[in-house]
């Protein structure tokens, strides 16, 4: 504990000497770190290596509540996260330990690919049926690019609204994951002359 002491040594002679007072002063634990903000991924998505903001000590990284696994040390720092887990960051400054920070890495599984209803044909001017997909428990949407970056509705039946003949891309989104998509075919057949 804090306080003055005095030091007193007997040598091998049993002489006594003493010095003092020594001042020992109670530091106290650090704050605990401040570390990076929970996130969340989608399968096979690069994992952002961890951080952590202290006063100026070592920073280590444990995989466990109990900080008893400790699994690196400053920051940043890699996790090699490939699911979801929780990172406990501690800030040691002169042998005192702080409490820990978390870090929680969520990743989410990706959807399968919905199974859109069958190509169709029809002639100019035709009614052209609604579009159909099944999916799991996402949300399906409707897509005018094979990139996936033109959304132009989302659900099952889905009015297409095609004039000419066109491609539509269905994926499922869930839990910010968006899976690989399957496409309809609306061919238009002109009519012919008069």
């Amino acid at each position: 504990p804090a306080g003055a002491y005095t030091l007193a040594v007997t040598d091998s002679n049993g002489c006594d000497t003493s010095t003092g007072p020594h001042i020992v002063y109670d530091i106290g634990a650090p704050s605990a770190p401040l570390a990076s903000a929970d996130a969340t991924y989608c399968t096979g998505d690069p994992i952002a290596d961890l951080t952590a903001t202290g006063t100026g000590g070592i920073i280590t990284w444990y995989s466990d509540a109990a900080l008893t696994d400790s699994i690196g040390s400053g920051s940043p720092f890699t996790s090699g996260a490939t699911a979801s887990d929780t990172f406990y960051v501690t800030e040691t400054v002169i042998g005192c330990e702080s409490s820990a920070d978390t870090v929680i890495i969520t990743v989410n599984s990706i959807p399968p690919a919905p199974v859109a209803g069958n190509d169709s044909t029809y002639c100019s001017g035709n009614p052209v049926a609604d579009l159909t997909a099944a999916g799991t428990t996402g949300t399906l949407v409707w897509y005018s690019d094979a990139a996936l970056t033109d959304s132009i509705g989302n659900g099952s039946p889905f009015s297409s609204g095609a004039t000419v003949t066109d491609t539509f891309y269905v994926a499922e989104t869930e839990n910010g994951c968006i899976s690989l998509p399957d496409t309809v075919i609306i061919t238009i057949i002109p009519l012919p002359p008069a």
